[in-house]
């Protein structure tokens, strides 16, 4: 039962009520949170269960607004699972979008220990807005709720969050022309001059052993490149990591790969 997996002081515990959290609907004075009368809109407390946003969300993936759970990151998602439960299954889809394998979402009406996480730091291109997705049962999100901070999501988030997914399909083309360069710097990487080993991807990078990675990925450095260097992870080692980029800096890449490797 989910009460033998929720830590027996959370399930005890009796949440935080804020003034937003008791009030709910239209209302033209505000007196109730303490709040400044000047400097709208930020003058008030965000709403801190982010319904309209939740209210898109369960549009866009198919999930009931209360199956999910907003976190500013997915790292705040995982720390309260961590405060709060030792005994659920979590599925990290960070990189759905970019995958040609379906989503667990469809499931969690069939498992009520499975959490997904999704976020809007990859496909969404919003990694500065700092926004996770946290989707489960209802009764998970309630203790989720339970043990988050009052308002852990601004209101500039929640209002960003809103207005990117009015662009979804923009965000759908976006991820097909990342797919295409991945196919692309993955064969070309692959081939002469390079001969890599290319690791097979579903998501928005490639696992590339380059061999002597220490070396190259200085040589990327002093030209002004980052990618991101997996020699010393477990079973990575000689191997870098490459974010797909746009396309001229995926060419700026490959050329300064390409001087390297023939140096």
């Amino acid at each position: 039962s989910l009460e033998e997996l929720v830590r027996p002081n959370v399930w005890r515990m009796q949440p935080y009520s804020s003034a937003r959290n008791e009030f709910q609907g239209n209302a033209s004075v505000f007196l109730d949170a303490n709040e400044n009368p000047w400097n709208e809109p930020i003058n008030r407390y965000p709403d801190p269960l982010q319904r309209q946003v939740k209210a898109r969300l369960s549009q866009l993936k198919g999930v009931e607004p209360r199956s999910i759970f907003l976190g500013n990151g997915s790292d705040e998602a995982i720390y309260q699972l961590l405060r709060g439960f030792e005994g659920l299954v979590v599925v990290d889809e960070a990189y759905i979008d970019f995958s040609a394998q379906p989503s667990f979402l469809a499931e969690l009406s069939q498992y009520p220990n499975l959490i997904v996480l999704q976020t809007f730091s990859k496909a969404w291109g919003a990694a500065a807005i700092r926004l996770g997705m946290a989707f489960a049962a209802p009764a998970i999100i309630e203790v989720l709720n339970k043990i988050k901070y009052p308002y852990n999501i601004n209101l500039l988030v929640q209002n960003k969050a809103l207005e990117l997914m009015e662009n979804e399909a923009e965000m759908r083309q976006e991820v097909k022309a990342i797919l295409a360069e991945r196919v692309r710097m993955a064969k070309l990487l692959s081939e002469a001059p390079f001969g890599f080993e290319v690791f097979p991807s579903d998501a928005n990078f490639l696992l590339v052993r380059v061999g002597d990675a220490d070396r190259l990925y200085k040589a990327l450095v002093d030209r002004g490149i980052i990618v991101r260097n997996r020699n010393r992870v477990l079973k990575c080692q000689g191997c870098l990591r490459i974010t797909i980029g746009l396309p001229a800096e995926n060419d700026l890449l490959l050329r300064a790969l390409s001087e390297e490797v023939q140096a």
